[in-house]
């Protein structure tokens, strides 16, 4: 019973740091702070809710739950990180930005979903144990993150996510450089001797 409480202890660690990590990568793709928090919010959100329609199931606590459970990340990531990417590379409002970054990847998201949960469902029907955990992970898994993807990721790039220059990391690095530089100049000017 400790080994297994270990096992849930670390798996949950892990999510937390690859969510970290995810972030970090969301991050250097889109160079937008925005678009990231959001992506990896939905991350969170795919990964509660896989957890619990796997408890739902009939699931317990067990060794190859938080096997499955360090895996959900890699995996749920996938369709949000296409959208966001799309949506930081648009031009528009927010909404115009939505809609094109629907119509560029959706239906690739849509294609990579079914093809992902149709590969998780003949794992369904196996008599061994892990490919029955695993299976139930994969479904679950591209099932959740289809439908956040769409229904909670892009609702919120429609709601609040970034216009402009909002969130974007070269312009606030271009800001505290250009701020930095200004600095030092002014210290000068003030320390010099004032001539008549």
């Amino acid at each position: 019973m400790r080994l297994l409480q270990r096992l849930a202890e670390f798996a949950f660690s892990t999510v937390f740091i690859c969510l970290g990590a995810a972030f970090c990568v969301l991050l250097l793709v889109t160079m937008n702070v925005v678009v990231s928090l959001l992506a990896t919010c939905t991350v969170l959100v795919v990964i509660v809710t896989v957890i619990a329609l796997v408890v739902l199931s009939g699931f317990k606590n067990g060794m190859y739950e938080a096997i499955f459970t360090i895996i959900v990340v890699g995996m749920s990531i996938d369709y949000a990180v296409h959208l966001a990417h799309f949506f930081n590379e648009a031009v528009g409002t927010r909404y115009e930005k939505a809609r094109e970054a629907l119509h560029g990847v959706g239906v690739s998201v849509i294609g990579g979903a079914i093809t992902t949960m149709g590969a998780g469902v003949p794992l369904l029907f196996c008599v061994v144990m892990f490919f029955n955990t695993q299976g139930n992970f994969v479904f679950f898994t591209a099932l959740a993150a289809f439908g956040h993807s769409f229904l909670f990721l892009m609702p919120l790039f429609m709601i609040c996510g970034p216009e402009g220059s909002q969130g974007d990391l070269t312009f606030l690095l271009r800001l505290c450089g250009a701020g930095k530089k200004r600095a030092p100049k002014a210290e000068r000017t003030a320390a010099e001797p004032i001539r008549v």
